[in-house]
C-alpha cells in the first residue's frame, strides 16, 4: 500500500522515488494522490519544475559554450574569403617596350620678305622721245654724251598741277647723297603722264659727275614713282 512506510512511490511527473506516505513529489511537487489534477507550481504550457528548468538551462548553456568556442577558433584560424573568379594582373610594360619619342630638330623660321607696296605711277628711262612723248631707246644705263629721257605714267590722273622731283646718288656703302632736292614739275591735273628729255652732259655737270642715281616723284609728300639709272658709264 502507498501508506506503508517501507514502500516508495515513483512520481508520474519526474520519475523520482518518494516515500509511500508522501502526498506530493518531494522533487517537483506533483501530487502523488489521485484526484489532484496538476502538479503544484505548474500553471502553463512551459515546465516550471526544478528538474525541467535545470535541463533547459543545461541545454542553453551547452549551446552558448559551443557558440563561444566556434567564435574563438574562427578568430584564431581565419580563413581566406573565397573569390569566385581569379584575375591575373596585367603586366606593366617594361621601359624598353615604351615608345621613345623622336626629337625633331627645331627649324629656324626663314625671314619673310616684306613686299613693297606698288606705287601708283612708274618711270621709264630711254635715250629719246617720239612725237607721242613716248620713250625711245629704253635703257637705264647712259654714257657721257647723248640724251637722257624719262616718262612718268600714272594709273589715275595726277589731280594736281605740281609734282616734285628728287634725285639722289647711291654711294658705295649704300647710303644716299641728294643731288636734286624737290624740283618742281608742272603737270595738268587731268593728265596721267608727262615726259622730259635733257642732255646727259648737263646732268653730269649739275650732279657732280657720273654714278648710280635714283629718281623719285612726289605728289605733295607722297611718293608716287621711283626709278634707278646709271650716268657716265663710258
Amino acid at each position: 500500500m502507498a501508506d506503508d512506510p517501507g514502500q516508495t512511490i515513483d512520481c508520474p511527473n519526474c520519475g523520482r522515488a518518494n516515500p509511500g506516505w508522501a502526498q506530493v513529489c518531494r522533487n517537483c511537487g506533483f501530487s502523488l494522490r489521485r484526484g489532484v489534477g496538476r502538479p503544484m507550481g505548474s500553471s502553463g504550457r512551459f515546465p516550471t519544475d526544478q528538474m525541467s528548468l535545470l535541463s533547459i538551462g543545461a541545454v542553453l548553456g551547452s549551446i552558448l559554450v559551443a557558440i563561444a568556442l566556434g567564435l574563438f577558433f574562427a578568430s584564431v584560424n581565419p580563413t581566406s574569403p573565397t573569390v569566385g573568379a581569379t584575375t591575373s594582373p596585367t603586366p606593366s610594360p617594361t621601359p624598353s617596350a615604351l615608345a621613345t619619342p623622336t626629337l625633331q630638330p627645331t627649324q629656324t623660321p626663314e625671314p619673310t620678305a616684306t613686299a613693297t607696296p606698288a606705287l601708283p605711277a612708274s618711270i621709264t628711262f630711254g635715250t629719246g622721245l617720239n612725237s607721242k612723248s613716248q620713250v625711245t631707246g629704253q635703257t637705264d644705263t647712259f654714257g657721257s654724251s647723248g640724251y637722257f629721257a624719262y616718262r612718268v605714267t600714272s594709273k589715275t590722273a595726277f589731280g594736281v598741277a605740281t609734282l616734285y622731283e628728287t634725285v639722289v646718288r647711291v654711294m658705295n656703302d649704300g647710303s644716299e647723297q641728294t643731288v636734286q632736292n624737290r624740283e618742281t614739275v608742272s603737270v595738268s591735273t587731268s593728265a596721267k603722264n608727262f615726259a622730259v628729255r635733257v642732255s646727259v652732259s648737263s646732268l653730269l655737270s649739275a650732279w657732280n659727275g657720273a654714278g648710280t642715281f635714283v629718281m623719285r616723284l612726289y605728289k605733295g609728300t607722297t611718293l608716287i614713282a621711283e626709278g634707278q639709272f646709271i650716268l657716265g658709264s663710258s
